[in-house]
């Protein structure tokens, strides 16, 4: 249950730990549901699309919900290793 942990390190831990079992897989394409960001703190605990995009530099996040003037926002993603031609949201 560390995902719901009130604890900061744990969280932090449990973040960083599940970004890389992903990344270890060799997926060449990951999607994710409940995916969430914070914009304004590159390279904070927040900052989840820095654990990910070292190994899967295209992305195409589909924010489902926004909030902080558009800083934080939470939805579906879809990593991958290659070039994304196109992309939409159904």
């Amino acid at each position: 249950l560390t995902g719901i942990s009130k604890n900061k390190e744990r969280k932090q831990l449990a973040r960083t730990e599940i970004a890389r079992a992903l990344k270890e897989t060799g997926a060449q394409i990951l999607c994710l549901q409940e995916f969430n960001h914070r914009y304004n703190e590159p390279g904070s605990r927040a900052d989840n699309l820095g654990l990910f995009t070292d190994t899967y530099p295209y992305y195409h996040f589909s924010k489902d919900f926004t909030r902080d003037s558009g800083n934080y926002a939470s939805g579906c993603i879809l990593f991958s290793k290659y070039p994304i031609l196109a992309s939409g949201k159904i």
